[in-house]
């Protein structure tokens, strides 16, 4: 266990001729050379990717770290610009939501690039075949463009039914107590 003591006692026990900074630099390169085999340690390794010690906690502090500054930009946009700026309470949401969610996507990529993890993985992994049928495989990436697909489709045709709804009693002059049970279809 290495401790640092920063008293003057200490540091010209160690060098008499009372060089403060030579000592604390050889110190400093002593903890180093000693830290490095820990980082570089290697705990899988294969044709894909190479991952060490030093890597998954570099990783970690860009996550943590990004996590909490993605959460203060979202804050301080919330504060700042939208509350001011936008009256309409769910477009706010939204705009945060997507905020957060494109800060961290991009802290998950910076956390990959740490860990070394090529792009060449993804590509595999998108082109992975689940299962094959009548001799056309079904990969994962045509099963995630189609639940994107499904989820942005349903999406449009909720706010497209909805804004038809609200303009066609208008048109047609229906009562109040008529359109209202419309709208839950």
């Amino acid at each position: 266990m290495i401790v640092f003591y920063f008293n003057s006692h200490y540091i010209n026990a160690i060098n008499p001729e009372g060089s403060y900074m030579n000592t604390l630099i050889n110190t400093l390169k002593t903890i180093f050379g000693k830290c490095l085999p820990i980082w570089n340690y290697t705990l899988l390794e294969n044709d894909i990717i190479t991952l060490h010690l030093g890597n998954i906690f570099l990783a970690v502090i860009i996550y943590f770290t990004g996590r909490k500054l993605s959460h203060v930009i979202v804050t301080m946009l919330d504060k700042y610009v939208l509350k001011k700026y936008l009256r309409d309470t769910k477009a706010q949401a939204n705009l945060i939501s997507i905020t957060g969610n494109v800060l961290m996507i991009t802290v998950l990529i910076l956390v990959l690039l740490a860990l070394g993890i090529s792009s060449t993985v993804f590509v595999k992994i998108w082109l992975l075949t689940l299962f094959t049928i009548k001799n056309n495989p079904i990969q994962l990436g045509n099963i995630i463009i189609g639940l994107i697909l499904l989820i942005v489709g349903l999406g449009l045709s909720r706010y497209i039914s909805a804004q038809v709804i609200a303009r066609i009693p208008r048109r047609l002059k229906i009562e109040v107590s008529v359109k209202k049970p419309s709208r839950q279809f």
